[in-house]
């Protein structure tokens, strides 16, 4: 898994970067037991 633009492309992801968007796409799912985020 590369990140494809910005000032890190071409490098793997955080761990917290990963959460974030794992926790966004289930927001955006609609599931309610989706963890907050920041």
């Amino acid at each position: 898994l590369k990140i494809a633009t910005g000032k890190n492309a071409g490098k793997p992801p955080s761990v917290a970067s990963l959460y974030r968007a794992l926790a966004d796409a289930d927001r955006r799912d609609g599931r309610e037991d989706a963890a907050p985020v920041g």
